[in-house]
């Protein structure tokens, strides 16, 4: 111990004579620990120090500051530290926490040409000096090492200023002119400027008058060198420093899918390293490499160290947002990596380039026996890299935000070792890099950010890009690789098992689910088109309906906009997977290019290389949702994205639906977008018929969500006002007509809708009405259903289930050709008539009775038990096409406000789930093993015989989708506050937590 305390104060001597005769007007000895840092040049320019910690060094002590909350200052600095012709600056830092501004010393302030005094600092993984002559300059050069000790020094002679870095010039350029000290006279901080603190470790420090020589500056590192570390001795610094973690267990089997299994390659293969399982596409590309080496389990892949490595597809196959890569590895006998000419890389995960949204994570995993640190080493990149370094594996890895380090004889020890990264970007983000069950955790530097990752492109095992260059492919053996889309937190020691689900069965269930929506999904997004798709395909060859095949289906098409878009939205936000999100955003895109000056789109377009062409310009078609469906996906993919031209489009839209309002409160069928007036003949009158007034009334509530503009609400309730005025009240029958004239009274539309009461506009009828009573709480829009339903529960046996009935005599009705037969009449019985179920009436009064007991109510997942007794539901089930049958339901409002979701009841409701999606499991896994007919996927048209409908596959995606998500928040996969409060299949999707009920119409 004595002779330690000796060769410490040699160094310390040998540190201060290297510059003796150069005469520093400020000196400090950070080495031996004190309350207060006396000043060695004599000149009284002590150091107080606030908010740091002594730490032991190899010459003693040294003085680590932390990025935040701590400084060392000098109170009332002399002028000597601010001389004005020439200056030098030399000191011994080292870096431990990762940062880009990490000031050493301040004695200056502002940027530019407002620079005053001097401020040398870390800048990245290199250095800064800023200092101000004739004009400013930001000197910056050199190279850092994380743990390392560095002399880091910078000089002004009146004719340059130049910066060193261990003991050599780094860079140098011309600068004349005193050095402005104004405003900064009483500023000398140590180890923080105004952007963070140090983030480590300070020995010496010495400020001079004069400009050093550079044979002045090297006497000086080569005096303190001793400071530094070997690279042995760096690597074990740096892992002893890291936070720790461990496995709870090491795998002792061949791993096996489960449901977090995005990819798993056994490499048993004889000629191949294809996955047996993937996601996306599992095939692997590559060099040449020994596919018969003996493995861990069975036979291993040999990497030979040349050409390239594993190549795996990314995408689906891999999340950059939360993940976990693990394999086994070991290295061959003959090869001592420790001693390698150049680092070689394991593992190498990267993004896609050219995608503007989000994060850009990725994962680089080296065995750095070549670096200044032999340790395995995770970078772990969530910045955007700049082109052309995304292909330099050193300087990755030298510049990442947030590295792991483990020293290299864990791996490079013989045998088999398992090593496993994971990462996620949840929150603030965290990585873990693990070797046979021992490893360091790491919070990630960055801010939390609400984008989804940039989507995965590219998985090497082994290597990465360049190997012939800048990122030498591993020569290593290689067994059983996994990539899982959760982090390793759960398999951590003391963390807490997971969740299982209710039975095994769920978990099988589970995986052959998602499994058979993604064929399906990826088979229909091939078919894609300009962002749309034709209604259907002829199979197996797949012609499109419309001759040549260039005609995308877009708005009119309820599929396209529905059901086939949604189920791709829906795809990706349970299953995580980007290019679901890409496929959709396509569509979005389509609709951007393809909306009209005045906001609307016509029911189609035709994809031509020059682009696109209206099948009908100008024709404003409202009915079928035209309009609104196109309006919810901008509205969904702006939630998702938070890019500004989906939200521009989306109000456009909206304010061009308001713009298509009839005075009397109506939607027409079409309201042309080039004159911006209702469309000609029956196609410009107030209509009920395709839903084009309820259409016009959904539409005014996304647009009240999205612009909080009470105009939408107005619109809505004047339309709600219009329903209860055109209530057909005739002596002998009471409901809606399809369509009303100019003068409010029942017209004829096509010749076979006469202007009667018809069951299908009461649909349409009750479903306007009981939203704007479920929004309002306004009673008076409930007594025309009451009205309607006293009539239609009275009506004699044999005059129900007809669809027309005559106001003036309640018989049924049919028409063809403008003309009108009633029931009794000669050749009534030979007209096709539409039929309605014999419970028609029942179920409208069902839904009243629920709104007589409970008030206005919301469709959700949970509900009051006497609302469930009242059956209330089943027509909203029926209307909510595209969800689950047998468990959404009506909850009263009340209800909904104080009783969020929990995770019991949505466990309490997967049974019932399994039981309505078994149908569209049976369809959907038809399709996907390519039997015939799949349900009414792949089925049978009268024109085209043998047919693919994409929009019936995305119907019977849609539920299972929804058991996929339920099933997930059950399991603890995914939080319960991602599944959409308000479950009726069309609001509730485009964004989880809105209340679309909770307006500003008073209750």
């Amino acid at each position: 111990m004595v002779f330690r305390s000796v060769v410490l104060a040699c160094l310390a001597f040998q540190s201060s004579a290297a510059l003796e005769a150069a005469g520093p007007v400020g000196s400090w000895d950070f080495t031996t620990k004190a309350d207060v840092v006396r000043d060695l040049s004599g000149h009284g320019d002590d150091l107080r120090i606030e908010g740091c910690e002594w730490m032991s060094s190899k010459v003693g002590q040294a003085l680590y500051i932390p990025r935040k909350g701590a400084r060392v200052w000098c109170e009332k600095p002399n002028s000597q530290l601010g001389p004005s012709q020439a200056v030098s600056i030399v000191a011994w830092v080292r870096a431990i926490k990762q940062g880009t501004y990490r000031g050493i010393v301040d004695h200056g302030r502002g940027w530019g040409d407002a620079n005053k005094g001097y401020r040398l600092m870390l800048y990245g993984n290199g250095m800064r000096f800023m200092v101000q002559g004739d004009q400013p300059v930001n000197l910056t050069g050199g190279e850092t090492l994380m743990g390392q000790w560095h002399q880091v020094a910078a000089t002004y002679d009146g004719q340059s200023a130049a910066v060193f870095l261990d003991g050599r010039e780094v860079r140098r350029v011309p600068l004349t002119g005193p050095i402005d000290y104004r405003g900064v006279e009483g500023k000398f901080i140590i180890g923080a400027n105004e952007n963070g603190g140090l983030g480590g470790e300070i020995a010496w420090l010495k400020v001079f008058d004069c400009a050093l020589s550079q044979t002045e500056v090297a006497a000086d590192f080569e005096a303190g060198r001793k400071i530094r570390l070997t690279t042995e001795e760096l690597g074990e610094f740096l892992y002893a420093g890291a936070e720790k973690c461990a496995l709870e267990a090491v795998p002792d089997a061949p791993f096996v899918r489960d449901r977090h299994t995005a990819l798993l390659a056994h490499m048993d293969a004889p000629d191949h390293s294809d996955a047996e399982y993937a996601r996306w596409d599992g095939r692997a590309g590559g060099g040449e490499m020994n596919h018969a080496a003996p493995g861990h389990f069975g036979s291993a892949v040999e990497l030979l160290g040349e050409g390239a490595p594993i190549l795996y597809r990314g995408a689906g196959n891999c999340s950059l947002q939360r993940g976990t890569c693990e394999f086994w590895m070991k290295m061959p006998d003959d090869l001592d990596a420790s001693t390698a000419a150049s680092d070689r890389y394991l593992l190498t995960i990267l993004p896609e380039w050219h995608v503007g949204y989000g994060d850009r994570p990725s994962v680089h995993l080296c065995l750095r026996g070549h670096a200044a640190s032999k340790t395995l080493q995770l970078a772990a990149h969530t910045g955007r890299i700049g082109w052309y370094s995304h292909l330099n594996g050193r300087t990755i890895c030298d510049t990442a935000q947030t590295v792991l380090r483990i020293p290299l004889r864990t791996v490079t020890s013989p045998g088999w070792h398992h090593v496993l990264c994971s990462w996620t970007l949840d929150e603030k983000g965290r990585v873990w890099l693990i070797v046979d069950g021992q490893g360091v955790t790491a919070e990630l530097d960055r801010e939390p950010s609400p984008l989804p990752a940039i989507p995965c492109y590219k998985v090497f095992l082994g290597g990465s890009y360049f190997p012939d260059v800048y990122c030498p492919t591993a020569r290593a053996v290689f067994d059983e690789f996994r990539l899982l889309d959760l982090p390793v937190t759960h398999r951590l020691s003391g963390a807490q098992t997971p969740q299982p689900l209710p039975s095994e069965g769920d978990e099988n269930l589970l995986m052959h689910a998602e499994d058979i929506c993604r064929h399906l999904l990826d088979f229909t997004a091939k078919l894609q088109m300009g962002g749309g798709w034709e209604g259907l395909y002829t199979w197996p060859n797949l012609m499109p309906d419309e001759s040549p095949g260039s005609y995308a289906a877009a708005a009119e098409d309820e599929y396209t906009m529905r059901y086939i878009v949604p189920a791709f939205l829906r795809a990706y936000e349970v299953l995580g997977e980007d290019r679901y999100l890409r496929v959709a955003e396509k569509c979005g895109q389509m609709l951007v290019k393809t909306q009209d000056a005045n906001g609307a789109w016509c029911q189609g377009y035709v994809v031509m290389p020059d682009g696109y062409h209206a099948v009908s310009p100008g024709g404003g078609a409202i009915q079928e949702g035209t309009q609104t469906d196109p309006l919810r996906l901008l509205f969904w993919l702006w939630r998702l994205t938070k890019r500004q031209e989906y939200f521009d489009a989306a109000i456009k839209s909206a304010e061009f639906v308001r713009a298509a309002q009839l005075p009397c409160g109506a939607w027409p069928l079409a309201f042309n977008s080039q004159t911006m007036q209702p469309a000609g003949g029956y196609s410009g009158l107030p209509t009920l018929n395709d839903g084009a007034t309820v259409w016009g009334m959904k539409a005014m509530l996304m647009g009240w969500h999205l612009a909080g503009d009470d105009d939408y609400l107005e619109a809505l309730r004047k339309a709600g006002d219009w329903l209860v005025a055109a209530q057909i009240k005739g002596p002998e029958a009471v409901g809606w007509a399809e369509q009303y004239g100019a003068d409010g009274k029942p017209a004829w539309a096509r010749r076979f809708e006469p202007p009667m009461v018809c069951l299908t506009a009461v649909t349409y009828a009750a479903e306007g009405l009981l939203l704007v009573y479920d929004l309002t709480g306004e009673t008076k829009y409930l007594q025309p259903l009451r009205d309607c339903v006293t009539w239609g529960q009275g009506l004699p046996d044999e005059k129900k289930t007809y669809l027309y009935y005559d106001p003036q005599d309640g018989r049924p009705v049919v028409s063809a050709d403008h003309k009108i037969l009633k029931l009794g009449e000669p050749g009534f019985d030979q007209h096709s008539r539409y039929r309605t179920p014999a419970d028609y009436f029942d179920r409208i009064a069902a839904r009243l009775k629920a709104r007589d007991e409970h008030g206005p109510l919301v469709p959700c997942l949970w509900a009051a038990p006497s609302v469930h007794a009242t059956g209330a539901t089943d027509l909203e089930r029926q209307v909510a096409t595209s969800r689950l049958q047998g468990w959404s339901t009506m909850c009263a409002r009340s209800a909904f406000e104080q009783q969020p979701l929990t995770r019991e009841q949505v466990i309490g409701q997967l049974k019932p789930i399994e039981s309505a999606i078994a149908g569209h499991v049976t369809h959907l896994d038809a399709f996907a093993s390519g039997r015939f007919p799949a349900g009414l996927i792949l089925n049978t048209h009268p024109r085209h015989g043998r047919c693919f409908w994409p929009g019936k596959g995305a119907i019977a995606a849609l539920p299972v989708l929804d058991y996929l998500h339920y099933a997930k928040v059950a399991a603890g996969d995914m939080a319960v506050a991602t599944v959409p409060r308000m479950t009726d299949g069309y609001f509730g999707y485009i964004d989880p937590r809105r209340d679309w009920y909770e307006t500003t119409f008073p209750r």
